[in-house]
């Protein structure tokens, strides 16, 4: 099933030129030696351990040795069976849904982005989710695997929206930890919080570590995000907390020289807790932007 087929049939941000880009980006990476066991792209394993682990229903391109024909004799319909192995990868992608996401086109990419990484974590035999951060809070999709599923976590990226504060440490507290094999873990944000979130981010993500999630932070930025544009007022409105902020001419300076420090801090946290750290320019192409990532984070080599 192609990428194009897999969700072009309901309302959402991604529209057929983008799906259509999937293909060529799966191609782009299957052009690439993958590294053994690491990212969303893995070449086959033999050995570990092999339990079964669902039914779902069959969909044409399936192996039929995975039939289940005692489940055809009970009920007449046709189910595969799905299984994993003790070393399964799975992928989970945790998108910010803050209002400052919302603006300079900064969401739309961070959705595409999503998206793009979904489909290739289902062509490379992983399972994955999507998880939007509101308020504090986490919701998570169904966990899928197989291409036929991607329209599932395209529909639920296509019901949310970027609006009010989010508070990404505690949203990421509530994680559930990996039911099986290793996990990689994907943060896309604009990162634009206090120092003191910022530092409370970077505390449950390194807890995340710990645990043994392979954690990626995709700072998705706009140049915007470094301007002021006062229009002859002498304040200017946060869109999250919708607090007044009075500004003046220095006040670009110093958005830029924040913006400079919140990335060195993130680079060293990075460093140090061999995670990666990526940003991307929210008006690049998806193509573009997903192999950046997959190489600048260590996923493809």
């Amino acid at each position: 099933m192609s990428a194009a087929d897999a969700g072009a049939d309901f309302d959402s941000p991604f529209d057929a030129a983008f799906l259509r880009s999937l293909s060529h980006l799966g191609f782009a990476v299957r052009r690439q030696r993958t590294v053994e066991g690491e990212g969303l792209v893995r070449r086959d394993r033999r050995g570990g351990a092999v339990e079964f682990a669902d039914h779902r229903p069959y969909a044409a391109g399936d192996d039929p040795r995975f039939v289940d024909w005692a489940a055809y004799a009970r009920t007449g319909r046709f189910f595969v069976k799905q299984f994993e192995r003790e070393d399964d990868l799975s992928v989970l992608i945790v998108v910010d849904t803050s209002a400052s996401m919302g603006l300079h086109g900064k969401f739309r990419a961070a959705l595409r982005m999503a998206y793009a990484l979904s489909y290739l974590g289902l062509v490379g035999g992983s399972r994955v989710r999507v998880a939007v951060a509101a308020d504090g809070g986490l919701r998570l999709s169904a966990e899928v695997a197989g291409t036929q599923r991607l329209r599932e976590l395209g529909a639920f990226l296509s019901g949310v929206s970027a609006s009010g504060a989010t508070d990404m440490a505690a949203s990421l507290s509530a994680l559930p930890g990996a039911a099986r094999g290793s996990r990689v873990l994907l943060v896309l944000s604009d990162l634009l919080v206090p120092p003191t979130s910022g530092d409370a981010l970077r505390r449950v993500l390194a807890a995340r570590i710990r645990r043994g999630d392979d954690t990626h932070v995709v700072q998705v930025y706009s140049p915007q995000d470094r301007q002021i544009v006062v229009n002859g007022a002498a304040v200017v409105m946060d869109v999250e907390s919708g607090e007044r902020v009075a500004v003046d001419h220095t006040a670009t300076r110093r958005l830029a020289n924040d913006a400079a420090r919140r990335e060195r801090r993130w680079r060293k946290f990075a460093a140090r807790h061999r995670a990666s750290f990526v940003p991307v320019d929210a008006d690049a192409p998806t193509e573009e932007a997903v192999l950046r990532w997959l190489r600048n984070g260590g996923v493809l080599a």
